[in-house]
Protein backbone atom coordinates (compact mmCIF):
# COMPACT_ATOMS: atom_id res chain seq x y z
CA UNK A 1 0.00 0.00 0.00
CA UNK A 2 1.47 3.32 -0.84
CA UNK A 3 1.41 5.87 1.87
CA UNK A 4 -0.21 9.50 0.97
CA UNK A 5 1.43 12.35 2.70
CA UNK A 6 -0.31 15.58 2.82
CA UNK A 7 1.06 19.11 3.97
CA UNK A 8 -0.97 21.18 5.72
CA UNK A 9 -0.80 24.22 3.33
CA UNK A 10 0.22 27.95 5.49
CA UNK A 11 -2.24 30.54 6.13
CA UNK A 12 -1.51 34.02 5.25
CA UNK A 13 -0.23 34.87 8.20
CA UNK A 14 2.14 32.51 8.40
CA UNK A 15 3.80 33.19 4.92
CA UNK A 16 4.40 36.74 6.17
CA UNK A 17 6.41 35.56 8.58
CA UNK A 18 8.19 33.65 6.02
CA UNK A 19 8.34 36.64 4.48
CA UNK A 20 9.81 38.62 6.99
CA UNK A 21 12.19 35.42 8.59
CA UNK A 22 13.76 35.16 5.02
CA UNK A 23 15.37 38.42 4.56
CA UNK A 24 19.30 38.02 4.17
CA UNK A 25 21.46 40.65 4.65
CA UNK A 26 23.62 41.53 1.79
CA UNK A 27 26.59 40.70 3.43
CA UNK A 28 25.26 36.73 3.61
CA UNK A 29 24.55 36.50 0.15
CA UNK A 30 26.67 33.48 -1.69
CA UNK A 31 24.68 33.26 -4.43
CA UNK A 32 24.32 34.72 -7.74
CA UNK A 33 20.79 35.09 -7.82
CA UNK A 34 20.30 36.12 -3.95
CA UNK A 35 19.72 39.58 -4.58
CA UNK A 36 16.22 38.40 -7.20
CA UNK A 37 15.24 35.72 -4.35
CA UNK A 38 15.15 38.93 -1.93
CA UNK A 39 13.41 40.86 -4.12
CA UNK A 40 11.35 38.28 -5.05
CA UNK A 41 10.34 38.06 -1.09
CA UNK A 42 9.96 41.71 -0.59
CA UNK A 43 7.45 41.20 -3.60
CA UNK A 44 5.45 38.75 -1.68
CA UNK A 45 5.22 40.14 1.52
CA UNK A 46 3.67 43.18 -0.44
CA UNK A 47 1.03 41.21 -2.51
CA UNK A 48 0.10 38.95 0.47
CA UNK A 49 -0.12 42.38 3.04
CA UNK A 50 -1.80 44.08 -0.15
CA UNK A 51 -4.78 40.88 0.56
CA UNK A 52 -4.17 39.61 -2.95
CA UNK A 53 -5.68 36.61 -3.82
CA UNK A 54 -3.17 33.68 -4.55
CA UNK A 55 -2.55 30.46 -4.98
CA UNK A 56 -0.15 27.74 -3.64
CA UNK A 57 1.98 25.29 -5.38
CA UNK A 58 4.29 23.20 -2.91
CA UNK A 59 7.57 22.29 -3.74
CA UNK A 60 10.39 20.49 -2.26
CA UNK A 61 12.16 23.91 -0.73
CA UNK A 62 9.63 26.22 -1.66
CA UNK A 63 5.56 27.81 -1.56
CA UNK A 64 5.27 28.84 -5.15
CA UNK A 65 2.83 31.30 -5.28
CA UNK A 66 0.25 32.93 -7.88
CA UNK A 67 -0.62 36.38 -6.77
CA UNK A 68 -4.39 37.79 -8.85
CA UNK A 69 -3.52 41.60 -8.95
CA UNK A 70 -5.56 44.66 -10.59
CA UNK A 71 -2.47 45.86 -12.48
CA UNK A 72 -1.91 48.00 -15.36
CA UNK A 73 -4.35 45.98 -17.12
CA UNK A 74 -7.04 45.79 -14.99
CA UNK A 75 -6.99 49.44 -14.67
CA UNK A 76 -7.03 49.96 -18.62
CA UNK A 77 -8.79 46.71 -19.85
CA UNK A 78 -10.58 45.34 -17.02
CA UNK A 79 -7.77 42.10 -16.93
CA UNK A 80 -6.24 40.55 -13.81
CA UNK A 81 -2.82 39.91 -14.43
CA UNK A 82 -0.94 36.89 -12.58
CA UNK A 83 2.00 37.46 -10.25
CA UNK A 84 4.41 34.60 -9.51
CA UNK A 85 6.61 34.21 -6.34
CA UNK A 86 8.10 31.68 -4.08
CA UNK A 87 9.11 31.66 -0.12
CA UNK A 88 11.20 29.33 1.43
CA UNK A 89 9.57 26.63 3.56
CA UNK A 90 10.06 26.63 7.26
CA UNK A 91 11.83 23.62 7.53
CA UNK A 92 14.73 25.55 4.77
CA UNK A 93 14.75 28.43 6.96
CA UNK A 94 15.67 26.54 10.20
CA UNK A 95 18.81 24.70 8.01
CA UNK A 96 20.45 27.68 7.19
CA UNK A 97 20.45 29.39 10.06
CA UNK A 98 19.68 33.57 8.94
CA UNK A 99 22.18 32.57 6.10
CA UNK A 100 21.69 32.62 2.59
CA UNK A 101 18.91 30.09 1.88
CA UNK A 102 18.06 30.28 -2.16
Amino acid sequence: MNKVITTELPTREELIALCQRAIVKESNWRNRDSFLSQENIGRCWALLQADCQYEIVENSRTWDLEFEVRGFQYFEIGEIEIVSGYIPKQELLDAKSGNDWY
